[in-house]
């Protein structure tokens, strides 16, 4: 029995925090080179960067071992920030002014006493005239009104709650703050997005424009996560973006090759381990077919893995074998490539539907079958292929085929 060798599956997908270094593969060097540009940004050479792969290559992993790891570094703070498909300018801006209020609240040494002392004052009401706090005060006062903190003030000053018109006057005040009071203790504030590719949509240009602005002043670093296309994708919406992270600042995170997908079932498999060794209670034939299925993306090799595992159980074997990974290969693909249909634009998923229903086919060939122009069509299928969706099947003379990904296939067959 699988549950004699090991005491519980111990492939589970979520992104791995710093207690969890053993079980990274791969990704040494870049998370050296992260640590490396915030070692630089605490001593005040600052570069924005981007790390970028396929979904499930490790990006989030890979932005919170960074995160970590900034935190035992002096002088500048981490603010972690999310962005969604419904992230505007104003819930973005709230989020990093409120994790810069939080570390004013913990600024309560004697060096930071006399500017708390004019914060508290500020928010009840008390305007010091005083020419060295007055900027530092108003400032704070302007963000938490931005913030909807409220408080009481003067009676002669006007005050509304956060609108996106305010976020031009708060971009100063925010620096102001900064270089005022933050610096003090903070050489750089670095701000790391996580799958920033939310951001990209007409509807978000505003705020694009926004980022832009904030990380080119002093004393802020940007460190986005993304997909491969995720620079061209925010320069479409917004060009002037593609000066803030340029390409000797881009992170790709390779696929793993066969012995790095070992790797990774053995480093779960030791957490868990009654007997054996190696990639037992896998079979190598398994663990070898495991990296056929999943090409190198570390997220697949976990959840066909942990597929494996339940399907060997459940037959009341005493190992997985090759059958049980590409049984477990069918479902989780399948699974992935219906996560990646619905992220499709309409066109995409025409090139997919005709894909699949030619098993591969040349791009003059489909742009006919779709009644398009070849120069369109080579735009688009160039694009899913950076994307990981589309794959090249074979070359001709100087012809090209293509076909869907594995994953796409397998949940377009359960339509079928």
């Amino acid at each position: 029995m699988i549950y004699e060798a090991i005491e519980a599956n111990p492939f589970y997908d979520h992104p791995l925090d710093p207690s969890e270094l053993d079980l990274v593969v791969n990704r040494k060097r870049e998370i050296e080179r992260l640590e490396q540009a915030l070692k630089a940004a605490s001593r005040g050479f600052r570069q924005n960067f981007a790390v970028l792969g396929d979904d499930g290559s490790g990006k989030t992993s890979l932005l919170n071992l960074a995160e970590a790891k900034g935190k035992l570094i002096p002088n500048i703070l981490i603010i972690m920030q999310e962005i969604t498909s419904s992230t505007t300018e104003l819930t973005f801006f709230k989020g990093i002014v409120g994790a810069i209020i939080r570390e004013l609240e913990k600024l309560s040494g004697l060096s930071f006493r006399g500017d708390m002392e004019d914060i508290r004052k500020r928010v009840e009401g008390i305007v010091e005239e005083k020419a060295s706090v007055a900027e530092v005060s108003i400032s704070i006062g302007a963000l938490l009104t931005f913030l909807g903190f409220g408080g009481k003030f003067g009676a002669e000053e006007r005050v509304t709650k956060g609108r996106y018109e305010d976020i031009s006057e708060v971009l100063p005040s925010l620096e102001s703050v900064v270089r005022s009071v933050l610096s003090k203790k903070f050489n750089t504030i670095v701000v790391m997005i996580d799958e920033a590719g939310y951001a990209v949509s007409e509807t978000t240009k505003a705020l694009l424009q926004r980022l832009r602005l904030l990380f080119q002043r002093p004393n802020f670093m940007l460190v986005v996560s993304g997909n491969p296309m995720l620079i061209d994708d925010l320069t479409t919406v917004e060009p002037t973006l593609a000066n803030l992270i340029p390409a000797t600042s881009r992170i790709s995170l390779a696929k793993l090759d066969q012995q790095d997908v070992h790797r990774l079932i053995t480093s779960r498999l030791d957490r868990v381990r009654k007997r054996g060794k190696g990639v037992e209670p896998f079979t190598m034939d398994a663990a070898d077919e495991v990296w056929r299925q999943t090409k190198g993306n570390p997220r697949d090799a976990v959840l066909i893995c942990h597929e494996a595992l339940n399907i060997a159980s459940s037959k009341g074997a005493s190992g997985v074998r090759l059958e049980d990974v590409i049984e477990a290969s069918r479902t989780v693909l399948a699974s992935k490539g219906k996560d990646i249909f619905v992220k499709l634009k309409d066109h995409e998923k025409e090139i997919a539907y005709k894909l699949h229903a030619a098993g591969e086919d040349s791009l003059r060939s489909l742009a006919k079958r779709l009644k398009k122009q070849p120069s369109t069509i080579s735009v688009q299928v160039k694009r899913l292929t950076n994307l990981g969706y589309v794959e090249i099947a074979a070359t001709k003379g100087r012809r090209i085929y293509y076909r869907l990904s594995r994953a796409l296939e397998e949940y377009l067959n359960t339509l079928s």
